[in-house]
C-alpha cells in the first residue's frame, strides 16, 4: 500500500508539474505577443518622428524665406507696408506652430525612448522566466528520477521478506534449501510483485 500511494503521489506531481508547465508556456507566449506589439508602437513612433522632422525642415526653410522678404521689404510704400504687415501676422503664426512641432517632436522622441526602453526590459524578463521555468523543470525531474529509483530499489531489496509471508504455509516458503513444489505459481507472484512493476518482464 506504502508503495501504491508513493506512485499516486509521483503521478499527481508529475500532473501538477506539467500543468504548471502549460501555464508558464501560457505567459511566455502572452509576453512574447505583448513584445511584438511593443515592437510595432515603436515602429508607429519612429515613422511619425520622421515624418515631423521632415515638417520642421521645411518650415524652417519657409521662416528663413519670409524673413528674407521682410528685410527687403524695409523701405516699401504705405500700401506695401500694409501687406508686410500681414506677412509679419503669417510669420509669427508659422513661428508659433514651428514652435508647436517643435514641442511635439521632443515629447514623440521622449515616447520612443520609453518603449525602447521597457521592449529591452520586456525581453530581460522574458529569457528570466524561461531560465527559472527550465531549471525548475530539470530539477523536479531529478527529483522524480530520485524517488522512482528508490522505489524500485525498495521493492527489490525487500521482495523475499514478501516472497515469505506469501508461502509461509509451504515448506519451500520458510526454508530455502527445500526444492520449489509449484514453481509456475512462485514465477508468477514474483512477476507480479517485483519484475512488472519495476519494468522488467
Amino acid at each position: 500500500d506504502g508503495l501504491n500511494s508513493t506512485k499516486v503521489e509521483l503521478i499527481q506531481r508529475v500532473r501538477e508539474l506539467t500543468a504548471e508547465n502549460e501555464n508558464y508556456s501560457r505567459m511566455n507566449s502572452e509576453l512574447n505577443t505583448t513584445a511584438t506589439r511593443l515592437a510595432q508602437q515603436v515602429n508607429f513612433f519612429e515613422v511619425a518622428l520622421t515624418k515631423l522632422v521632415l515638417e520642421n525642415g521645411a518650415l524652417s526653410n519657409l521662416t528663413e524665406a519670409l524673413d528674407s522678404l521682410t528685410t527687403e521689404f524695409g523701405a516699401l510704400t504705405e500700401e506695401q507696408n500694409k501687406t508686410l504687415f500681414g506677412l509679419f501676422d503669417v510669420l509669427n503664426g508659422l513661428t508659433s506652430e514651428n514652435e508647436r512641432l517643435e514641442s511635439l517632436n521632443d515629447n514623440l522622441v521622449k515616447v520612443v525612448g520609453f518603449l525602447n526602453e521597457t521592449s529591452i526590459g520586456l525581453d530581460n524578463s522574458l529569457q528570466q522566466v524561461t531560465d527559472f521555468l527550465a531549471d525548475q523543470i530539470t530539477a523536479n525531474q531529478v527529483l522524480v528520477l530520485a524517488s522512482l529509483e528508490n522505489t524500485y530499489r525498495q521493492k527489490v531489496q525487500t521482495w523475499d521478506c514478501d516472497y515469505r509471508d506469501h508461502f509461509v504455509e509451504e515448506s519451500f516458503g520458510t526454508d530455502f534449501n527445500v526444492l520449489i513444489s509449484n514453481v509456475s505459481q512462485v514465477v508468477d507472484y514474483v512477476d507480479e510483485r517485483v519484475l512488472s512493476e519495476i519494468c522488467l518482464e
